[in-house]
């Protein structure tokens, strides 16, 4: 998740690495967009066609929390601004 883009101000986050013990911490996976079920990046590339550029759409995530033993999930609901695609 790009740092200056519309996903990380409404608060999605990325995968990333733990600084300190190199582990892998599982960014959020996208459940759900408005009344969508996001089941696989088919899904999401479908629901994703139904919108334009500009449009605010309801977001739901998976989120991990803590990490090995500690680790929960939870569901996370999240509002953005769709941006266009950067591919040309």
């Amino acid at each position: 998740v790009p740092a200056d883009s519309n996903a990380a101000r409404a608060g999605l986050r990325g995968s990333s690495r733990d600084q300190r013990t190199g582990q892998m911490i599982m960014g959020d996976v996208i459940i759900g967009i408005d009344n969508n079920s996001i089941d696989s990046d088919t899904d999401l590339f479908k629901v994703l066609d139904q919108y334009e550029p500009g449009q605010r759409v309801k977001i739901v995530v998976r989120r991990q929390t803590g990490q090995g033993e500690f680790a929960t999930e939870q569901t996370v609901t999240l509002t953005s601004v769709l941006g266009g695609s950067e591919a040309a």
